[in-house]
C-alpha cells in the first residue's frame, strides 16, 4: 500500500510538518453484533404501533361483548315478549269461546276498525272461526308488532302450525292483522290458469299450492261447463283483508296458507285448500253466469268445497233437524231467497248446497252446470228448463234424497 504524504515549511524555517490524507486512512468494518442489533430494532414494531393495536384489539372485544349483551337482551325480550302474547291469547280464547263480545274486543287491536269491526262481528253472528287450543312456540318482535308462530290443535280438526300477529299498545298485546312486510318480497309464478302472486316466506307451498289449483279448476270446469278463458289471478293476502277476501270477478284471492295454517308435514291445512276450492269454484261460475248473484257464488263455492274436499257440508245438522220435524222451508222460498234475493239465511244457504248435491248425483256430474245455465228466472222454470220436470216433483225428489242421506244407521235409535 501507498501513502502519499504532503508537507510545508512551518514559521520556523528548520520545522517541517507532514500530513496524511483523511479520506484515503482505512475504516474499521462495524462488528457483526451491532448489525444484528440494528436490524433488529428497525425491524420491531414500535411503540405507537403496538399501541394501536392495542386500541384496535379493545374496539373488537367491545364490539363483542356489545353485540353479546345486545342478544341476550333480545333474547330475554322475546321470552318476556312470549309470555306476555301467550297471556294475552289465553284471554282472547276464553272470550271468544265465552261469546264474550265486549272483552273479545277489547283484546283487538283497534288500528284497524274495519278489520275489528268484522271480527266482533263475526263473533256475534257466530261466524268466528273455532280457535282450538293455542301453543305459542315462538315469538318475533318487530317494534311493537309481535309475530307469534302457533301450534293450533283440538278434537275435531288437523293439528296445524300458524302465524298470528299481535300489537303493542298501551302496555298490552293485542291481536292484530298481519303485516305483509313480515313475508319479504312479492312474487310472481304462472301455470296453464292461473297467474300467482305471493311473497317470498310462502315459496315452500307453492308446488301443493299448485297441484291444487290446477287439480280443482279443470275437475270444476267438467262440472259446471264452463269454457276456457283467459288465466285467473291468483293472489295470496297478507293483510287486514285476509280473514275476509273480496269476491273480485277474474281473481282468486284467499289467505296465505301462512295466515290459515299448514301441517306437520309442511302442506297447506284443509282451510285453505276449501277457502281456494270455494274462490276457484266462484269464479269459474261467474264465467258461467256473470249474472248470478254473490250469494248463489258463495253457495256453488261451499258445494265445491264439500265435493272436492271431502268436508262437512254447511249446516247439515240443522238441516236433518228440520227434515225430522218436517219444517224445512218450501225450495221456491230458499231459491228466490239465494238466487234473486241475496239473503244470508244460513238455512237458505244450507238447503240450496244440499239442492246442489242431489242434482249432481240425480243427473251427472255436469248437471249444476245445467242449473247454471237457467238460473235467471224462477225456481219451476230452472227445474223445468234444465232438468224436464216442474218444481214441485222436483222438491218431492230431493227431500227423499235428503230423508235416505239423514236416515239414521241401522240399529241406531233416535229421540
Amino acid at each position: 500500500m501507498t501513502v502519499e504524504l504532503n508537507w510545508h515549511e512551518g514559521d520556523e524555517q528548520d520545522g517541517v510538518v507532514w500530513e496524511h490524507e483523511a479520506a484515503l486512512l482505512p475504516v474499521a468494518a462495524p462488528r457483526p453484533s451491532a448489525i444484528a442489533q440494528r436490524v433488529r430494532d428497525d425491524s420491531g414494531p414500535s411503540r405507537v404501533q403496538l399501541l394501536l393495536l392495542g386500541v384496535v384489539i379493545g374496539i373488537l372485544l367491545g364490539l363483542l361483548a356489545l353485540g353479546a349483551l345486545l342478544l341476550w337482551r333480545a333474547n330475554q325480550g322475546s321470552q318476556l315478549a312470549q309470555q306476555d302474547v301467550t297471556a294475552a291469547a289465553a284471554r282472547l280464547l276464553e272470550a271468544q269461546v265465552a261469546g264474550d263480545v265486549q272483552r273479545y274486543a277489547e283484546m283487538l287491536d283497534g288500528a284497524d276498525p274495519v278489520w275489528k269491526a268484522r271480527l266482533v262481528a263475526g263473533l256475534r253472528s257466530a261466524k268466528a272461526t273455532p280457535s282450538g287450543q293455542w301453543n305459542i312456540e315462538q315469538v318475533r318482535l318487530q317494534g311493537d308488532l309481535a309475530e307469534a308462530e302457533v301450534i293450533v290443535s283440538g278434537d275435531d280438526m288437523d293439528t296445524l302450525r300458524r302465524l298470528v300477529f299481535f300489537r303493542l299498545a298501551d302496555g298490552q298485546w293485542r291481536l292484530a292483522p298481519p303485516a305483509s312486510t313480515s313475508f319479504g318480497d312479492e312474487q310472481q309464478m304462472t301455470t296453464p290458469h292461473f297467474r300467482l302472486f305471493y311473497r317470498e316466506r310462502d315459496q315452500r307451498f307453492m308446488a301443493s299450492l299448485v297441484n291444487l289449483a290446477e287439480g280443482a279448476y279443470v275437475a270444476l270446469c267438467g262440472e259446471l261447463r264452463c269454457t276456457g278463458g283467459r288465466p285467473l289471478d291468483l293472489r295470496l293476502l297478507y293483510d287486514a283483508q285476509a280473514d275476509d277476501p273480496p269476491m273480485t270477478p277474474g281473481a282468486v284471492t284467499v289467505a296465505s296458507p301462512s295466515l290459515t295454517g299448514w301441517r306437520l308435514d309442511g302442506q297447506p291445512g284443509s282451510a285453505f285448500s276449501q277457502q281456494l276450492i270455494r274462490q276457484v269454484a266462484a269464479q269459474l261460475a261467474l264465467s258461467k253466469a256473470p249474472g248470478a248473484s254473490p250469494t248463489l257464488l258463495a253457495v256453488i263455492g261451499d258445494w265445491a268445497a264439500v265435493e272436492l274436499t271431502g268436508g262437512p257440508a254447511p249446516i247439515d245438522d240443522a238441516l236433518a233437524s228440520m227434515l225430522q220435524a218436517e219444517s224445512l222451508p218450501p225450495l221456491d222460498r230458499a231459491w228466490d231467497a239465494v238466487v234473486h234475493g241475496n239473503s244470508d239465511d244460513r238455512l237458505f244457504w244450507g238447503s240450496m248446497v244440499s239442492v246442489l248435491a242431489f242434482v249432481q248425483s240425480a243427473w251427472g256430474s255436469d248437471a249444476i252446470g245445467l242449473l247454471l245455465e237457467h238460473a235467471s228466472g224462477s225456481f219451476d222454470n230452472m227445474t223445468r228448463q234444465a232438468f224436464q220436470i216442474d218444481g214441485q216433483t222436483f222438491e218431492m225428489m230431493w227431500l227423499t234424497w235428503l230423508t235416505q242421506k239423514h236416515a239414521p244407521a241401522p240399529g241406531t235409535l233416535t229421540g
